[in-house]
């Protein structure tokens, strides 16, 4: 395994420094703009197609772990095993985090001068809260991304509000609208 991480990087890079007389403002200006990312143990593929000058409207498939970080502490009905029941308590006594395994993301790409653009869009996911791989939840929401693009390399962050619809393994319901952040996202553009 740490020699196909090895080959994938070694790789990675050799793309980048063959590629680096290319423009960074060439990105922006392609026609069919395509993107490779990974955070954690996940990666996305995203397809942007230019319109017009301004309109660029894209989709994008994200597989894996990948992890959100929540920024707000709702309440929710929670079913507690040794509760005898459902208890209101705040998302952050349960953990704050929440994987998805899958999201399919609608955007729109604005592009700002030089280095930078921005993604935004629904979104929609299926993935489980903390580590109670028993309890699966969907997702639905708005997601915003902002990357900083050099050569052909892009490092940024996400940002989604949704609402998350669990189900527990014992037929039980609840939700709970938050605001999620993903720190770091890292990929390259062609």
């Amino acid at each position: 395994m740490k020699r196909f991480i090895s080959l994938f990087v070694f790789l990675f890079f050799l793309m980048n420094v063959a590629f680096a007389q290319r423009s960074a403002i060439e990105f922006s200006k392609k026609k069919n703009q395509h993107t490779i990312d990974v955070d954690i143990a996940s990666i996305s593929y995203a397809f942007a197609h230019r319109y017009q000058q301004n309109l660029t409207l894209g989709v994008r498939l994200n597989v894996g772990v990948s992890f959100r970080a929540l920024l707000t502490n709702p309440s929710f009905y929670y079913d507690c095993d040794q509760c005898g029941g459902p208890t209101w308590e705040h998302v952050r006594a349960s953990g704050p985090f929440f994987f998805d395994l899958l999201k399919v993301q609608l955007f729109y790409r604005y592009h700002l001068p030089k280095h930078f653009y921005f993604d935004a869009g629904p979104y929609y996911s299926y993935g489980f809260n903390n580590f109670e791989i028993i309890n699966f939840a969907n997702t639905t929401g708005l997601e915003a991304s902002a990357m900083y693009h050099f050569w052909l390399v892009h490092v940024g962050l996400r940002m989604q509000a949704g609402w998350q619809f669990f189900q527990y393994a014992n037929g039980f319901k609840t939700n709970y609208f938050g605001v999620f952040v993903t720190p770091l996202v890292i990929g390259f553009q062609f």
